[in-house]
């Protein structure tokens, strides 16, 4: 038995075309639907066409030089007038004007020069009244001379309206610049940002300023100055170290340190700023029966039958003491902060106070009652030395008389 073998026919499509879903025809293919990467430059869209695709400029956009270039602007032109320029498009106004920086399909009235021409609407009517329907750019003002209309720089400098140097400009003004960079202001001041004002310049920023050892800089209006650091003090230009000690500021003691100073307290005090607050021992056990606590320190005291030991310690009193090689507790041991007052003070701060007290009354006594004798005195010397000044002056108020006896002979 023989076989017989059938032929298959298959359609077989050109570029840019498929087989249609029942194989009998070819169809085209939309290239711009299936593949995303075609027109992808800017200004382009894709157009299907029998086969392929073409990418073409899309509404707004002009094809130069094998590119799209966009035109749209040249639609809205304030004068109506478009060319392109370094690749793109831009309004371009008539002689007079200038595209405005505001918006760059408007144009705006222009001068290069202190006086130009105004533009004037052409009403004769108006025009012989008083031709206010002339205009000009910002910046100058109307000046109608011999019956023609100019537009006049204005000059904003003499308006202030720069905080320091102004240079004015047709039809505006700028804040000038230095060469070092100071725009419109004097030295030590710097232009602010919204062009006009001026506001200090902190030279102290440049970390060179007031090299010296222990100086810092201080920005002042203007300028700036080299002044000591905090807790120095000047001496022939060098910042050497104040020693704020010799003011007393410490309650207790008193360290002066580079700079500064630390305050120290007295054994059994702790120290609060400048201040020293006494601690209460007493309050930390460290005696084992009685505390009293005293200024600077603490006695421990023990109950009857009992005797101190080591100025701490309660032992029985028919113990002879401690054993010996028995270990002595630390009283520091029991709390670390504050340390305790290692010995119970034998005179109290208070004691010494009111020793300084009586010293300084019965001196005072003393010098009261001497001044008071010796005024004594001097009434007695003057009482003794009154009847004797008196005498005197009687005898030098006597005076010697003498009388003549006359004879008369008859």
């Amino acid at each position: 038995m023989m076989g017989h073998l059938s032929e298959i026919s298959v359609c077989v499509c050109v570029s840019g075309f498929e087989p249609s879903l029942d194989g009998t025809r070819c169809v085209d293919v939309d290239e711009c639907a299936e593949e995303e990467d075609s027109c992808t430059e800017e200004g382009e869209e894709c157009v299907n066409t029998d086969g392929g695709y073409e990418c073409t400029c899309m509404e707004g956009f002009e094809e130069e030089d094998g590119a799209c270039v966009n035109a749209s602007i040249c639609l809205l032109c304030e004068h109506s007038n478009c060319s392109r320029v370094s690749g793109e498009f831009r309004c371009v106004c008539r002689d007079g004007y200038r595209v405005s920086p505001r918006d760059p399909t408007r144009c705006d009235q222009y001068c290069p020069e202190r006086v130009c021409r105004a533009v004037c609407h052409r009403d004769p009517d108006l025009e012989e009244r008083d031709m206010q329907q002339c205009t000009c750019p910002d910046g100058y003002i109307v000046d109608l001379v011999n019956r023609t209309a100019d537009c006049v720089d204005i000059d904003e400098c003499e308006q202030q309206m720069c905080d320091h140097l102004c240079e004015n400009t047709f039809g505006s003004y700028r804040c000038i610049c230095f060469m070092d960079g100071a725009c419109g202001c004097e030295h030590g001041f710097r232009l602010a940002e919204d062009g006009t004002s001026c506001v200090d310049f902190n030279e102290c920023t440049n970390e060179r300023q007031c090299p010296g050892e222990n100086f810092m800089c201080v920005n002042t209006q203007l300028r700036y100055k080299c002044v000591c650091q905090v807790g120095f003090t000047s001496r022939r230009g060098l910042c050497v170290d104040r020693d704020e000690c010799v003011s007393a500021p410490c309650e207790h003691e008193c360290v002066n340190t580079p700079g500064s100073y630390r305050c120290l307290c007295y054994e059994g005090y702790r120290p609060d700023g400048t201040f020293c607050l006494e601690i209460d021992e007493c309050a930390f056990s460290y005696c084992d029966q009685g505390c009293v606590n005293t200024f600077g320190g603490y006695v421990c005291s023990c109950d009857p039958g009992f005797k101190l030991v080591e100025e701490y310690r309660c032992v029985k009193t028919d113990e002879e003491g401690p054993e010996e090689g028995a270990p002595t507790p630390d009283p520091t041991s029991l709390n670390e902060e504050p340390d305790p007052t290692h010995r119970p003070s034998a005179i109290t701060p208070g004691g010494l106070v009111g020793i300084i007290v009586c010293v300084v009354v019965l001196i005072t006594l003393l010098v009261f009652a001497a001044h008071l004798g010796l005024r004594q005195r001097g009434r007695k010397s003057s009482s003794a030395s009154g009847p004797l000044r008196a005498a005197g002056e009687d005898s030098h108020s006597l005076q010697r008389v003498r009388t003549h006896s006359h004879v008369d002979s008859f």
